[in-house]
């Protein structure tokens, strides 16, 4: 099993998630079950598959969440902070542990979004706890125009779950993984920092952009900011990537996340993926293959360059600048 903290804007009905924005934020904490036939890599087999484990097995490979308890936030607080210590008292830290901030993006429910938190954590085999930012994401693909509204108004509650992980842990490193449109609730905090004081002085240690639902013209006019407040910033694009190619063309503007054209700028280290993602739609590679996982579990614990790191080889885009794959 492992343990997921999380703080959401969801409004609550009768102790269950709906998918409505609250106007305040909840703190809780979650066990999710990771099953012995786990894959590296994957929330669980296709359902007609789990269905055939069921029938011969009598139990499938699918990651389940065993419960989940909103907590006041003191409590939050004070139960991150044992999970860790409970770790550096019996040895089990390789470091002097860390928080993983993870933040979905779009067509993602609540119960999806901690169970990719999960199954990131315990891949990466985080060094500390692992926390989930649940926007209230309405859950369709049908629902885009919507979430793309829900997510602009969810800045101001990342930027709070973001001041109480600093101010109760100013000593442990806070390492952020955003997938999609989750970038779109980043960028705007780090944008908007005047806004939150209690933020001015945080400094993450590895940034992860995981195939950012972003317009390439913003992206590059705030890209120094992901340099001024985190050790490494990391981009993660892909040229099979579905979602992000339709993406573009609702928008009419070029997204981050996808390639060609490939984006880089300086301060931030590209990396394209294309060659590892294996699924259908592209869009999940960040947490499914082996090699981003390995690429991003090694950042964690070590921060080093592209040009350090064994699985990488430099490129170089149409305008002549480095990136890697």
């Amino acid at each position: 099993n492992i343990d997921v903290w999380f703080a959401t804007n969801r409004k609550f009905v009768s102790g269950l998630p709906t998918n409505d924005l609250s106007e305040s934020l909840l703190f809780g904490t979650s066990v999710v079950s990771i099953p012995k036939t786990h894959k590296f890599g994957s929330m669980g087999s296709s359902w007609f598959v789990r269905w055939l484990q069921r029938l011969f097995n009598g139990a499938d490979d699918s990651l389940k969440i065993l419960n989940c308890e909103i907590l006041e936030k003191n409590e939050f607080v004070a139960s991150i902070g044992g999970k860790i210590n409970d770790q550096i008292r019996n040895s089990l830290l390789e470091m002097d542990g860390c928080i993983l901030l993870y933040i979905h993006g779009y067509n993602t429910d609540f119960n999806e979004g901690l169970i990719r938190a999960a199954q990131i954590g315990f891949d990466l085999k985080v060094p500390g706890a692992v926390a989930a930012f649940c926007w209230a994401s309405r859950g369709g693909i049908e629902f885009y125009g919507s979430d793309c509204d829900t997510i602009r108004l969810s800045e101001d509650h990342l930027a709070e779950f973001i001041a109480v992980l600093h101010e109760s842990y100013p000593d442990k490193t806070i390492n952020v993984l955003a997938h999609s449109m989750g970038n779109r609730a980043l960028a705007g905090v780090l944008e908007n920092l005047t806004r939150y004081p209690q933020l001015l002085s945080v400094k993450f240690g590895q940034i992860f952009l995981a195939a950012p639902d972003l317009d390439v013209r913003y992206f590059k006019r705030i890209s120094t900011l992901y340099q001024s407040h985190s050790k490494r910033t990391t981009l993660y694009v892909c040229s099979k990537d579905a979602a992000l190619y339709l993406a573009t063309v609702l928008h009419d503007n070029h997204r981050v996340g996808y390639s060609p054209p490939i984006t880089v700028v300086d301060g931030v280290d590209t990396i394209e993926a294309s060659s590892v993602c294996m699924d259908v739609v592209g869009h999940g590679y960040y947490a499914e293959a082996q090699a981003v996982l390995y690429d991003m579990a090694v950042l964690i614990r070590k921060d080093i360059s592209p040009k350090e790191r064994v699985r990488l080889a430099p490129m170089s885009s149409e305008d002549g600048r480095l990136y890697w794959t």
